[in-house]
């Protein structure tokens, strides 16, 4: 819902001929942006690839999806409760798929889609995925999300504090909370919503400027 009304806004903006939000309009912040991510992006992989363990609700269930996502453009993952599975957002598993892809992990993942050479039964599922959880391939879109969240919480902190290091330190405070740190570590949805409420803030950011006197 949240990424229907944002983008619905945005359009609704374009064809309306009014002039779209741009970071820019918070270029005191524009000096931490790089170190941000690269700081952030050096922990999450971190965590991603040494610290948060095996998560089969998130990481299983999305990379089941990609080998049939990128043969049959089709989310072929069976279950106890459906033969195909998009129970995230769908573009997770489609940004998910894309990694294995670049990654040349493709086959890899083939034991989960059910018209594959190489298909397993369900009850199989959950001890390949210990055997060959492909952490680094399933983790990496989240690692951008993440990490890009933070470059952007830092901008907006820079900005609004009119200090670059003060909003850089807040948002890697922020990066090394402990429920942040975990779920910006694996394969899951909360990096994805928060980069769309801060696509939101940087809007509402924006307007206020143009109309305060």
């Amino acid at each position: 819902v949240t990424w229907a009304v944002t983008n619905m806004a945005w359009l609704a903006a374009w064809a309306l001929g009014k002039p779209l939000p741009t970071l820019g309009t918070l270029a005191y912040g524009k000096s931490v942006f790089a170190p941000a991510f690269v700081v952030s992006y050096l922990l999450f992989f971190w965590g991603a690839t040494t610290v948060v363990p095996h998560q089969g609700d998130h990481d299983m269930d999305l990379q089941g999806t990609a080998h049939a996502l990128l043969t049959e453009f089709k989310p072929g993952y069976p279950t106890s409760r459906s033969y195909y599975y998009l129970a995230h957002p769908p573009l997770l598993h489609v940004y998910v798929a894309g990694s294995f892809l670049y990654y040349g992990q493709t086959e890899g993942v083939a034991a989960y889609n059910p018209n594959s050479t190489g298909a397993l039964p369900v009850d199989r599922h959950w001890q390949h995925y210990l055997e060959h959880p492909f952490f680094l391939e399933t983790r990496t879109p989240n690692l951008f999300f993440s990490s890009i969240v933070v470059a952007l919480l830092a901008w907006w902190l820079a900005g609004v504090m009119h200090s670059a290091p003060h909003g850089l330190v807040l948002a890697l405070m922020y990066a090394t909370l402990p429920e942040v740190f975990v779920r910006s570590s694996y394969r899951g949805y909360f990096a994805g919503s928060k980069f769309f409420a801060f696509q939101m803030l940087f809007a509402v950011e924006a307007w206020s400027r143009r109309t305060t006197p």
